[in-house]
């Protein structure tokens, strides 16, 4: 990064970092230094979670609205630790105006997860968000408490999951109410229909970690009255309301593959889509 003269980084508004070596840590301390202004930061493939140790615990960028960090564990055959999370959730605290956020630890238990839940929780402005709920299904009284902690105020949601035949029932209850499920009851109901009471939901990234998602774009789009567009793993579907019956309209391959944000229409959308 040092090669690039100081000036371009001082007026950097967005960075994104494509790690190619996990023995190679990035220069967070460079990048306070020299990018006061930065409004998008990225940090995605080869990082190791320790790598949230070296984020800042004050308000180091006061324009900061996107962030996206995608962490693998803390060394070959381990999990992240909890003291990488307490770091990551000073650095979240501290930076309170971001809109959009994508976090990824795919390693991290459910009490690591968690603690990231109650961050997001807090953030006022928050539109995008992205989140990996770790290497674990879950239980029915997680994913109830997982839901619960989105904000209302999402308009795109990326989820990626270990999917379970047992999570997979309790997800059929995520989005529909209750007579339309037998496995459903109404507490649960009332701990997990989140999603669609959330008002300003247009777009609905889900992944799954190894399983085929239990769920298919038809019936998203008839249980989220509000949604415009549909993604499940790497496909996407726009979703025609206009008529007396809904569509949804399957986007191909080589659109995914090579998008751009006007595909989307919407610039959060493509943020949000634009890594898995």
């Amino acid at each position: 990064m040092t090669w690039i003269p100081i000036w371009v980084y001082n007026q950097l508004i967005s960075l994104e970092i494509n790690n190619d070596n996990p023995l190679s840590p990035i220069n967070v301390d460079f990048i306070c230094h020299h990018c006061p202004i930065l409004e998008d930061f990225s940090a995605t493939g080869e990082i190791l979670a320790s790598f949230c140790l070296s984020l800042p615990q004050e308000t180091t960028f006061p324009r900061l609205q996107s962030l996206r960090l995608s962490c693998e564990g803390a060394a070959a055959g381990s999990g992240p630790e909890d003291t990488y999370f307490g770091a990551l959730s000073y650095f979240i605290r501290a930076h309170r105006n971001l809109r959009r956020l994508y976090l990824r630890f795919p390693d991290a238990s459910w009490s690591q997860v968690k603690s990231l839940l109650e961050d997001v929780h807090i953030l006022p402005n928050l539109r995008v968000l992205g989140f990996h709920t770790g290497m674990k299904g879950l239980t029915e009284d997680e994913l109830g408490y997982l839901v619960s902690f989105i904000p209302s105020s999402i308009k795109a949601l990326h989820l990626s999951m270990f999917w379970s035949v047992t999570t997979g029932n309790h997800v059929s209850i995520l989005v529909r109410p209750p007579q339309f499920c037998a496995v459903a009851t109404l507490s649960t109901f009332s701990q997990m229909n989140a999603l669609s009471a959330m008002p300003n939901l247009r777009f609905l990234h889900i992944c799954s970690t190894y399983l085929l998602l239990p769920f298919s774009p038809d019936e998203l789009s008839m249980d989220l009255q509000r949604l415009e567009r549909v993604g499940l793993a790497r496909d996407l579907w726009d979703i025609d309301r206009s008529g007396p019956v809904i569509q949804t309209h399957k986007w191909p391959r080589w659109k995914v593959k090579f998008f751009t944000e006007s595909d989307f229409g919407d610039p959060d959308d493509a943020w949000l889509f634009k890594y898995p």
